[in-house]
């Protein structure tokens, strides 16, 4: 079997210093089987577990299911500090090599708890493979419907072939990561052929909540698909810093076309929302394949970030931030932030950065833009156009480059809203329909600098392109950019002079002044 390690330009590196060796070997490890049958040594998994544990002088346990029995009313208790896999493509006891098909643990009709719940400290490494597993169902604000893990140092789950799915919790319907302790608080390691799949919470994190975890999923046919969390936030994922640092690395371009993170939805960030405190929550979202971004596609909110919401858990500042290269934001709908939302993302490095060109991405497609903001429908329940494509509040910060929005609908493609800061570099904003403005930004102490940057071929409401604020604390920027948008009006500024060099504009009296 092949082990993977993940790596990471950013700061967090450090703190998973990677124990990332989610690595490692079985190839000496005592095996326990559980079926019916020749060869079978245990007929519960609850029996083999407890074999196991009676003999810690092993550095490595397998436990391998059969798939001639049924495992039902399942909740499964796992402690260890040591290396276990548990796999279930096995058609019989006597068989010693997985198939690769699945044996289904199934939590419904027993205790209302998760179907696995597993406690790893250092050291301790737990790997399922070839598992659908199902109907968990912990009451209330119960965590974790499929997996609850519990994670401290570098202790570490690993996920592959397996499919969490129908599972319910209060938080994190299929699987919730918690991070314990100081320092690094576990990993949780999605490997290739993962589908967490119609997954439901009753509060956030429909589909997995990492919660000061390191996440890794970097496969490319791995997808979250389907999950609800319809009164919280995060459809598909929940990346949350409560007490502790939080890093979620995705690298990969899901199933087919679909997407890495389609069809979830929520009330806030429909495919994924990002939630720092007086801690950093963190995702790192790209593609490994430049032909082939990373795509966000087909999620909804019903009342902001579609795809993508970044915001804050508490504390004094929401440090909330996501790197992007190579990636596809496409096809979400909100009323607010169909594509992306931030929302109170204070910090240094806290913010949006798409293609930041000091993050070293070596994935883009040459010549082309690097990422896109394609399809996304800013609209409310009666389908009228009422917000941004993208919008930013509360000391946020949002910065695009090798970009291209197209083919969307709502209000704005940008709105932002009080000491935002919008940036675009070599981007590229054309053939979107909008009811109001294309770029507002007025309030105190917004922002916007546009940079390289092509607007044309827009249907715009009857207003002005940009509706922007200046001011010498918070200069907005115009430079070596075309806004080509004959019989509307290019400019209407509030405040200081627009800072402009070696522009092309269809109307140019705004931006010279008279506006």
């Amino acid at each position: 079997m092949s082990r993977h390690a993940c790596t990471s330009s950013s700061p967090f590196l450090t703190l998973v210093t990677v124990a990332l060796a989610l690595g490692g070997s079985a190839a000496q490890a005592a095996i326990y089987t559980v079926g019916n049958g020749a060869g079978c040594n245990y007929t519960s998994i609850a029996a083999a577990l407890a074999a196991s544990a009676a003999h810690p002088e092993d550095n490595a346990d397998a436990i391998h299911l059969a798939s001639n029995m049924d495992y039902t009313q399942q909740a499964i208790t796992i402690t260890a500090g040591k290396f276990l896999e548990i796999d279930g493509g096995f058609a019989n006891c006597a068989q010693t090599q997985a198939d690769g098909s699945h044996v289904v643990i199934d939590g419904a009709g027993g205790s209302a708890n998760p179907v696995f719940r597993i406690t790893l400290s250092t050291h301790g490494r737990v790997e399922l493979y070839n598992l659908t597993i199902q109907g968990g169902d912990p009451e209330g604000s119960g965590r974790g419907g499929g997996i609850y893990f519990k994670g401290s140092g570098d202790g570490s789950l690993r996920i592959s072939h397996c499919e969490v799915t129908n599972n319910t919790a209060g938080y994190g319907g299929g699987i919730y990561a918690e991070g314990v302790g100081t320092g690094s608080g576990g990993i949780l390691g999605i490997g290739p052929q993962v589908a967490i799949v119609g997954n439901t919470a009753r509060f956030d994190g429909g589909g997995i909540v990492t919660d000061g975890t390191f996440l890794s999923m970097t496969e490319d046919d791995s997808y979250i698909a389907n999950n609800h969390a319809p009164n919280g936030y995060g459809g598909g994922l929940l990346v949350l810093a409560g007490t502790q640092h939080t890093l979620a690395q995705l690298r990969g371009t899901g199933l087919g076309n679909l997407g890495l993170i389609y069809l979830n939805n929520a009330s806030r960030g429909g495919g994924i929302a990002v939630m720092g405190s007086d801690t950093v929550a963190q995702l790192n979202l790209s593609s490994s394949d430049p032909t082939r971004p990373a795509r966000i596609k087909g999620n909804s909110a019903s009342l902001d970030g579609g795809g993508i919401y970044l915001g804050r858990a508490g504390g004094a500042v929401g440090q909330s931030t996501l790197f992007a290269d190579n990636v596809s934001i496409e096809d979400n709908v909100a009323p607010h932030g169909a594509a992306i939302s931030v929302r109170e993302s204070a910090g240094a490095d806290a913010g949006v950065f798409f293609n930041k060109p000091d993050q070293g991405s070596s994935i883009c497609p040459a010549g082309k833009p690097c990422a896109s903001i394609s399809g996304n429908a800013a609209i409310d329940n009666a389908s009228e156009l009422v917000g941004g494509v993208v919008e930013a509040s509360s000391d946020a910060s949002v910065s695009f480059n090798r970009t291209a929005f197209e083919g969307n609908i709502g209000k704005f493609v940008y709105f932002g809203s009080i000491r935002t800061t919008f940036n675009t570099n070599h981007v590229a904003i054309t053939g979107n329909t909008l009811s109001g403005n294309l770029i507002a930004a007025d309030n105190e102490g917004d922002s916007v600098d546009l940079e390289n940057t092509t607007i044309a071929d827009n249907s715009i409401g009857n207003f002005p392109v940009l509706r922007l604020r200046s001011s010498q604390s918070s200069p907005s920027k115009l430079y070596r950019s075309i806004i080509w948008q004959p019989f509307k009006t290019t400019l209407h500024l509030i405040g200081d002079s627009l800072d402009v060099i070696d522009d092309l504009v269809s109307e140019g009296t705004s931006v010279d002044g008279d506006n």
